[in-house]
């Protein structure tokens, strides 16, 4: 036992990790390119609570590539963050969806400035430069934590041809803008808790700037039996008037609160969520569609101990209820049940109940909410089961399947995935993942019809589809020894959408086949939505620790996307494979990154 220690200073916490980078890019379209580039991270302990990150000119090109789908919907994809940077020590920053860290760095894909009659874009940024990130996160001994973000990302433009001169030029689409987020977390009594946030966006040149304020509390009673939370925020977009040259504030603001019983066999929870149709966290968070109110109410059961085979069983069960916040009108009400039974062997079985027994009607889908425009949808039944394995073995699997239907439209879907995992030894190891889902006589807006026809009287073409989805996805994990591995991700996605009737979306919100007048070839303008979509994506990561903190890393990026539209045809599995894969462009990128750790104090050793 050591006595009479006291007043040790810590050593210097601080950490650089410079690195250089090259990259060779063989796209087929493009042809061949070359890149080169160089930066620094640096970590700093400010003291025994909190830590400084910092990058500068990260490069994040050898990230995971993302998993692209066929969007048919109204709303913004999410995609997973997959740069290290954001994803290590950002848990203060998660609270309310209000730091959505994609945004930084995501191109907006807007031109600042509206084109000629004979001009066209012919390239589009996808992505801005990060010039440098910092944070700085930690936790005080009495529980107060504090969060501070901020990014800056360079311009970018767009290249736009113009026919008549023959010119290309470029055009602004993001100006410099810089990110910023800042939490402030108090930890109170009984596991309670109270967090300020406050996110920011400001573009140079006197573009919008947008700033969205939070508030998170939750509150347990002494024997944390009973929850109550609340969560509040006002969005602030300002855009600059074209006549005064002020910005004009568009005010917006979210509400949510919820109490429940949160301890005991049988839990409660009733909630109310609110969100203002102006509500607009999304220049640095993360929402699909504002405008909504939307209440539950759900009970459980659940058990703790083990009983014969079971060890433990949870059943839920609720309702749920949506209002449009501007106009103020129905939406949508249904309930839905699930039970989850974990055996003694940790196998774990889960189903799930879910249904609308009314009409709901889909102000979204038209993407005319606002001339009040909706798509009346009928009631609908949805089952699903899932089984999943004991993970500790080393074979493991788990899979789903299920039935989604709306009996009145004839409209049944079908899914079923299973995703293996053999773990060979402490090296080796394999996972697939499959999952397929036919959606059969499903109504839904007609993109092609509606974005190239202008209807004189504002009409609205829906269609009914079928469509099928399969993905595909391999990975294999291997380790030749504690200091060098590699992993090869190989990911294929396939959506096929064949069209067989058109209708018009009529004032209260049914289906008709009575077409538009500019609509003149109803079999051309069918087959004209058909879409066969292919998105592949192979990622091979090779890693070699050579000293301690500093790796080598190799990646080889392949990329094929296809997007075929107008065809009548509907492809096997392999036909497609074939012709809209192994055929299609390909883009082929290897490059090489070398970070080497240099310690502070071991710098200082060295130059004694």
């Amino acid at each position: 036992m050591l006595e009479g220690l006291r007043n040790i200073k810590p050593p210097t916490r601080l950490s650089l990790m410079p690195y250089v980078s090259g990259a060779i890019t063989k796209d087929d379209n493009n042809g061949t390119s070359y890149s080169y580039g160089g930066g620094m991270d640096l970590k700093y302990g400010i003291n025994e609570s909190f830590t400084l990150d910092m990058s500068l000119i990260p490069d994040f090109s050898q990230v995971q590539s993302d998993n692209l789908v066929n969007n048919l919907g109204p709303f913004e994809v999410f995609f997973e963050e997959n740069r290290p940077f954001f994803t290590e020590g950002t848990e203060l920053f998660g609270k309310g969806n209000l730091f959505y860290s994609r945004r930084v760095g995501q191109s907006q894909g807007i031109l600042r400035e509206d084109p000629g009659t004979h001009d066209s874009t012919t390239f589009m940024p996808a992505e801005t430069q990060l010039l440098n990130a910092t944070k700085i996160s930690g936790r005080t001994k009495s529980g107060l934590g504090i969060g501070v973000f901020n990014a800056v990302t360079k311009a970018s433009y767009a290249k736009v041809y113009n026919k008549e001169s023959g010119e290309t030029r470029e055009v602004l689409v993001d100006p410099l803008t810089n990110y910023s987020v800042f939490v402030v977390d108090q930890n109170l009594r009984n596991n309670s808790n109270i967090t300020f946030l406050n996110t920011n966006v400001a573009r140079a040149g006197g573009f919008e700037h947008a700033n969205v304020n939070g508030l998170d509390v939750r509150l347990n009673n002494k024997r944390n039996t009973y929850r109550v939370s609340g969560f509040v925020a006002v969005s602030q977009k300002y855009a600059r008037s074209t006549t005064t040259g002020n910005y004009i504030p568009d005010l917006g603001h979210k509400y949510t609160l919820r109490f429940g019983k949160t301890s005991g066999n049988f839990q409660y929870a009733i909630s109310r969520n609110v969100e203002s149709d102006n509500y607009n966290p999304n220049d640095l968070g993360f929402l699909r569609a504002p405008n909504d109110i939307s209440h539950e109410l759900e009970v459980g059961y659940m058990t703790f101990k083990p009983k014969g085979i079971v060890n433990r069983f949870s059943w839920w069960t609720g309702i749920w209820h949506n209002r449009l916040y501007e106009p103020n009108t129905f939406t949508g009400a249904g309930l839905w049940t699930n039970a989850s039974v974990t055996f003694t062997n940790f196998w774990n079985i889960v189903l799930n109940l879910n249904a609308s027994p009314v009409d709901n009607f889909d102000y979204f889908s038209t993407r005319a909410l606002e001339q009040g425009r909706y798509f009346k949808k009928l009631p609908w039944m949805r089952g699903r089961v899932s089984v999943s394995s004991d993970s500790r073995k080393k074979f493991a699997v788990s899979g789903n399947a299920g039935v989604w239907t709306r009996p009145a439209w004839n409209q049944v879907d079908n899914w079923v995935g299973i995703s293996p995992r053999y773990r060979v030894n402490d090296r080796l190891s394999f996972q697939h993942h499959l999952f397929f889902i036919a959606r059969r006589k499903e109504r839904g807006y007609a993109n092609a019809t509606n974005d190239q026809h202008e209807f004189g009287n504002n009409a609205i073409i829906y269609g009914r589809r079928n469509v099928k989805e399969t993905i595909n996805t391999f990975v294999l994990d291997y380790a030749f020894n504690h200091l060098m591995n590699f992993r090869l991700r190989v990911r294929h996605y396939w959506s096929d959408v064949q069209y067989d009737k058109l209708y018009n979306l009529e004032a209260n919100g049914d289906l008709s086949q009575q077409m538009p007048a500019e609509i003149t070839d109803l079999s051309t303008e069918i087959r004209n939505n058909n879409v066969n979509f292919n998105a592949f994506n192979l990622d091979f990561v090779y890693n070699w620790q050579f000293a301690p903190g500093s790796f080598v890393t190799f990646v080889w990026k392949n990329a094929i996307l296809s997007h075929v539209a107008g065809i009548a045809e509907n492809y096997a599995f392999a036909d497609n494979f074939r012709r809209n894969v192994m055929q299609m462009p390909q883009r082929n990128t290897f490059s090489l990154k070398v970070i080497y750790f240099l310690d502070y104090l071991y710098l200082k050793k060295w130059f004694r």
